[in-house]
Parts: C-alpha cells; sequence; structure tokens
C-alpha cells in the first residue's frame, strides 16, 4: 500500500497511514488528545454511508472504549509501523526473487472506497500471489460493518471452496 502513496487521492485518503507509523509516542499522544474526534472523523470519512448509520450502536460504543486506553491506541500503531517497517521490506525481497503466497487469497474490495477499482486491486495482489478471488461489495472500507452479512457470505463462499479444491 505505501508504494501507491504518490496517489495523491489514495495518499489524501489513507492520511492516518503515515500518522500512525510515526515515533513514539507522537501518533499515541496526538490520537489520546481528541481519541474520540479521530475516531469518528476516521469511521465517517471511511464508511459508504458518510456517517455512523452502518455501525450498530454496541460495535460505535465498543470502538469509543478501546480508544479510551492507550496501550490499544499503541497497538494500533505498531500494526502499521509493522506493515511500514519490516512487512514492506520482506515483500521488496519477496518480489526481487519471485516469491509468492501460494495459497488462494481472498480479497474482498468496497466499491465506494477511495477509487481501488477492480483491475488496480487484482494487479497489486497479483504481485503477492497467482490464486486470488475478488469479491466486491457495495460498502465504504469498513466492510463488516457496513455489510456484515455480505462480507460473511463472501468468506464463507470462499473457505467452501478452498477446502474442496485442496
Amino acid at each position: 500500500m505505501f508504494e501507491n502513496m504518490n496517489d495523491p487521492k489514495l495518499a489524501f485518503g489513507y492520511w492516518h497511514w503515515t500518522l500512525l507509523i510515526q515515533p513514539e509516542p507522537f501518533p499515541v499522544r496526538m490520537i489520546e488528545a481528541s481519541a474520540n474526534y479521530y475516531l469518528d472523523h476516521a469511521l465517517k470519512t471511511n464508511s459508504a454511508s458518510k456517517d455512523f448509520s452502518s455501525i450498530d450502536v454496541d460495535t460505535l460504543d465498543n470502538y469509543h472504549a478501546e480508544f479510551q486506553q492507550p496501550a490499544r491506541i499503541d497497538a494500533k500503531c505498531e500494526d502499521y509501523c509493522a506493515a511500514f517497517f519490516p512487512d514492506r521490506l520482506d515483500d521488496e525481497a519477496d518480489r526481487k526473487i519471485g516469491r509468492k503466497i501460494d495459497v488462494p487469497l481472498q480479497v474482498v474490495l468496497g466499491t465506494k472506497g477511495l477509487g481501488l477499482d477492480r483491475n488496480r486491486t487484482l494487479g497489486s495482489w497479483e504481485e503477492f500471489s497467482d490464486d486470488i478471488s475478488l469479491t466486491m461489495i457495495e460498502s465504504g472500507h469498513y466492510i463488516p460493518e457496513d455489510h456484515a452479512q455480505n462480507c460473511l457470505d463472501a468468506l464463507l463462499r470462499f473457505f467452501s471452496l478452498t477446502v474442496v479444491h485442496r
């Protein structure tokens, strides 16, 4: 994903990727200072409805409770740091020697996301695997929150086909 940051639309939409990889304690303290605002902004701007209408109240309450815990905010930052530092470098090394993932992959893409269309998404994942299934769901970035049943159906379909073929 970081390789695509030269695309202004993606860089603008994925602003949190570059924030969360900053050295500690900067991103954690920034988020802690206004955790609910940060979370609400991220959820609203990346959901299909651009509001909270697709997120069930209990789920939203759980997300807000999580963002009151500095250790959980730090863990989210560490996840993005891992994607940028060791994972990105490992991916580059694998690409250089032609190593790919040798199991089927399922990619679920929200059609109302940041403009990642079918071909661009498949092209990105083809660097990692030759066996990719792509399911597009009318959703924003938060597919399980926007359309839980459609997401579950796609995953169950993939796993049932994968078990049969293996």
